[in-house]
């Protein structure tokens, strides 16, 4: 039985080839567990304007729920405060920013389990 394999590479550009069965799986389970979360963290990830899949798929998700999730960012460096407003932008709503890093503190505040 032959069977057929074939590779993606991932490329830095506006087009994309999302359409490839194992990647629509991938987002598809994205999807619910997103829907299903009530806390989204994103650490070290600036939001760019080139991953508009994935950020339509984040808005998707936060307007179809009845509750939002808590959103937390964890960024550093000299972008952080741009980042932050990047994600208020984008989310339209209070997210807790930590812009100092992944510090053990931050690690303790996104792992708490509220009861």
């Amino acid at each position: 039985m032959k069977v057929s394999l074939s590779t993606r590479l991932a490329t830095f550009s506006y087009t994309k080839a999302l359409d490839y069965p194992m990647f629509q799986t991938s987002w598809r389970a994205a999807q619910f567990l997103l829907r299903d979360a009530r806390r989204w963290v994103f650490i070290g990830y600036s939001l760019p304007p080139a991953d508009y899949e994935f950020k339509y798929l984040l808005k998707w998700v936060q307007l179809s729920r009845r509750d939002r999730p808590e959103l937390f960012l964890v960024a550093g460096g000299d972008a952080a405060e741009n980042t932050r407003k990047n994600y208020q932008r984008f989310f339209g709503s209070e997210i807790k920013a930590h812009l100092a890093g992944l510090t053990p503190n931050v690690i303790d505040e996104i792992t708490c389990i509220k009861t």
